[in-house]
C-alpha cells in the first residue's frame, strides 16, 4: 500500500489520521487472493474516489517458465525441509511418551506453512494447556 504525501504519516490501524476518516491509499499491491500466490493484482487511485486497475490475475500474465520452474523447486525443496521438521517432532514426541501425529497442512499459498499436532490427549484442555506450555517449547 503506498499513501500520497499528505496522508503518509497516518497509521494503518487508524482510520482517523491527519486526513480524517477513512482509507487513503493512492496504490496499492495484493498478492495470494484466493489463497493462490500466483494470483496478484495492483491499482491506483486518481483524482477523487476512482482507481484504475493497473494489473490483475485475470489478465492471465505468468512468470517465464524458467523463472517458475526455479520458483517451484524452491517451493519443493521448503516443503521438504517442512516435512522433515514435523517428521522429527514427531519422532521426538514419541521417544518422550507422547501419542501425538504431527503433520504439514495448508491449502492455496498456504500449503505447507500449517504445522498440525493431533491426540487423543488434547480433548482434555488442562493437559492441551500443560503440553503446550511446558512440553512443546522444548
Amino acid at each position: 500500500m503506498y499513501r500520497g504525501e499528505k496522508c503518509t504519516n497516518e497509521a494503518f490501524i487508524n482510520t482517523n489520521g491527519a486526513c480524517g476518516y477513512g482509507e487513503h491509499d493512492d496504490a496499492w499491491y495484493q498478492w495470494g487472493i484466493e489463497g493462490d500466490y500466483n494470483k496478484d493484482s495492483g491499482s491506483i487511485r486518481t483524482k477523487g474516489e476512482n482507481t484504475v486497475a493497473i494489473f490483475d490475475y485475470k489478465d492471465g500474465w505468468q512468470v517465464p517458465p524458467e523463472v517458475q520452474a526455479r520458483l517451484d523447486k524452491q517451493d519443493r525443496l521448503q516443503q521438504a525441509q517442512r516435512d522433515l521438521f514435523a517428521q522429527q517432532l514427531q519422532q521426538r514426541l514419541t521417544s518422550m511418551g507422547y501419542d501425538v501425529n504431527v503433520w504439514v497442512h495448508g491449502e492455496g499459498a498456504d500449503r505447507g506453512h500449517e504445522l498440525n499436532l493431533d491426540s487423543e490427549t488434547f480433548k482434555d484442555t488442562a493437559t492441551r494447556v500443560q503440553f503446550i506450555n511446558g512440553v512443546l517449547p522444548e
